[in-house]
């Protein structure tokens, strides 16, 4: 859904970060929240400023995109769910 707030339009996207397997423990992929912004990363870049400094530091913004100790970030479930289901 899209929705103008001035001359800048936002789009709703979900948060998802992919599963992972390691050190004996194991997690599908997580849905995380709803995000709003112009893009994915801006509405991301929202999402993680609204976290508590002790949450703040397991996320990571590299040229590849976001990240969540370690596990990347997507808008939608079935790339969450690509690389480790």
């Amino acid at each position: 859904m899209l929705t103008l707030r001035g001359t800048e339009t936002l789009a709703k996207y979900m948060l998802w970060i992919e599963g992972y397997q390691a050190s004996g423990d194991s997690s599908g992929a997580i849905y995380l929240a709803d995000v709003v912004g112009p893009t994915f990363d801006q509405a991301v870049q929202k999402y993680v400023d609204s976290l508590t400094p002790r949450d703040k530091v397991y996320w990571n913004k590299s040229k590849k995109g976001w990240s969540y100790w370690g596990c990347r970030a997507f808008d939608n479930e079935k790339d969450a769910r690509r690389s480790f289901g």
